[in-house]
């Protein structure tokens, strides 16, 4: 029964650092990759153009992690100024 215990908990403990690695590795990659607010216009501005509102509030979530309300606006604006 001890060597079992001691089986999980080794096995419990490989899991965990695996997948803290994993989520280290991510989080290094993300910080390393800044994107201003001009290159991220210049990556939506085709999926406005192409009337995908929606995947460009979700491309701007995701990469400014600002919320769903924020994301919306900063689109709509870029509609709203494309009209002008």
């Amino acid at each position: 029964m001890n060597k079992t215990i001691s089986w999980i908990i080794a096995v419990g403990l490989s899991v965990a650092f695996v997948v803290i690695e994993y989520l280290y590795r991510n989080e290094q990659e993300s910080v390393e990759k800044p994107v201003s607010k001009d290159e991220l216009t210049h990556q939506i501005m085709p999926l406005i153009a192409h009337n995908k509102k929606i995947a460009a509030i979700r491309m701007v979530r995701s990469t400014l992690g600002c919320s769903l309300l924020e994301a919306k606006e900063f689109v709509d604006n870029l509609v709203h100024q494309g009209l002008q």
